[in-house]
Order: C-alpha cells, then sequence, then structure tokens
C-alpha cells in the first residue's frame, strides 16, 4: 500500500519529490503501490527502484521520467506520455500500456511479460533484452524500434509496424504476426520458428539467415529489394 507520506511529496511537485529522493538514496524500494496519480504532471521524476504495483498511471505525464529497475506490474499507464522515459531493468508484468506514447523510451533489459500494449507508440524505442513474452502489441507502432536480443516468445503482434526495426537475435518463437509491416527490418539470426507470418508484408527484410521453421507465410510480400 502507498506510503500516504510520499503521495503527499508527490503533490507537492516533481522538484519536492526529486529533491527527496538525493536525500534519501539509501532507501531501497519507496512504496508507492496501489497509488492513484492519474492525469499527474511528473515529468523528469525519479522513480528509480520504487514499488509502483498496481499504481494508476493513465493519462499522466511522465516523459524522461526514470524506473529504472523500478516494479510495475499490474500498473496502468493507459494514455500516458512516457516519451524518453528510462524503464531500465524494470518489471512492467501484465502492465498496461495501451494507447501510449513512448516514443524513444527505453525499455532495455525490462520485463513486460503478458504486458498489454494495444497501439502503443513505440517508435525508435530501445528494447534490447527486453523480455516480451506473450504480450499483446496488437497495432503497436515500432518503426525505428531496436529489438535486438529481445525475446517475443508467444506475443501477439497482428499488424504492428516494424519498419526498419533492429531485430537482430530477437524471438518470436510462436508469436503472431498476422498482416504484421516489416519492410526494410534488420532481422539477423532471428528466430520466427512457428511463428504466424500470414498476410505480412516482409518487402525488404532479408530472412536469409533468420529462423524460419514451422513459419506460416501464406499471403506474405517476400520480395527482396534491389
Amino acid at each position: 500500500m502507498a506510503n500516504p507520506e510520499l503521495l503527499g511529496l508527490l503533490h507537492e511537485g516533481v522538484p519536492a519529490w526529486n529533491a527527496w529522493r538525493r536525500a534519501h538514496r539509501a532507501l531501497r524500494r519507496p512504496d508507492l503501490s496501489g497509488a492513484s496519480l492519474r492525469g499527474m504532471a511528473l515529468a523528469e521524476a525519479n522513480f528509480t527502484g520504487v514499488n509502483l504495483s498496481g499504481a494508476d498511471l493513465r493519462g499522466t505525464e511522465l516523459s524522461a521520467a526514470t524506473f529504472h529497475g523500478a516494479i510495475l506490474c499490474d500498473t496502468h499507464l493507459d494514455g500516458a506520455n512516457l516519451t524518453k522515459t528510462n524503464f531500465v531493468g524494470a518489471l512492467l508484468v501484465n502492465a498496461v500500456l495501451t494507447g501510449a506514447l513512448a516514443l524513444q523510451g527505453n525499455f532495455g533489459g525490462a520485463m513486460l511479460i503478458g504486458a498489454m500494449c494495444w497501439k502503443t507508440d513505440l517508435r525508435k524505442a530501445r528494447l534490447v533484452r527486453a523480455d516480451i513474452i506473450r504480450a499483446d502489441l496488437t497495432g503497436a507502432l515500432l518503426l525505428y524500434a531496436d529489438l535486438t536480443d529481445a525475446h517475443l516468445d508467444g506475443a501477439h503482434l497482428a499488424s504492428v509496424d516494424l519498419r526498419y526495426s533492429l531485430l537482430r537475435n530477437a524471438v518470436f518463437r510462436e508469436a503472431n504476426l498476422h498482416g504484421a509491416d516489416l519492410r526494410e527490418a534488420r532481422v539477423e539470426n532471428a528466430s520466427f520458428a512457428n511463428a504466424n507470418l500470414t498476410r505480412a508484408d516482409c518487402t525488404g527484410a532479408d530472412m536469409s539467415r533468420a529462423d524460419l521453421n514451422g513459419a506460416l507465410f501464406d499471403a506474405a510480400d517476400m520480395r527482396v529489394l534491389t
């Protein structure tokens, strides 16, 4: 349960909150679990290591905020502004990011197992080594995103936009990429084993070094650009 004193600090504003964090660096896991921070202006706030599990951050302004190593399991971030926000090593298991703006967000090494990311804007986001197993990214925007070494086993990626994305060594085993746009994506050594790529547009994506064992490509566009 959220600490009332910490909630009071947040309502005083980001400068007061960040000053308190600097003065209490030794406090390992401040508790804001279940807190209602909906629609608040918290840009550049320092939530490093904070427990925000089950918190309500819908529509919250969180651009350039830091959630390094934070716990955000079952947290609602629907429609939040997460532009250039730092989620490195954060736990976002079953978190909801539907419709969030996460342009250039950094999710390196983050755990997004089962996360709901319908139509989330992740353009130019960094998801290197992120664990995105069984997450739902239906209709998400991932143009120019870096998913090197990311795991998306069993993920729902129907109609996702992965144009020009970096997918080296990424694992899409048994993922649903029906109607996905992978035009000119970099897929060296990526695994699409048993994945569904029906009607996917893979124009210009060189699949010659990818693992396609058991993958479905019905009506997919596999043209190689010259």
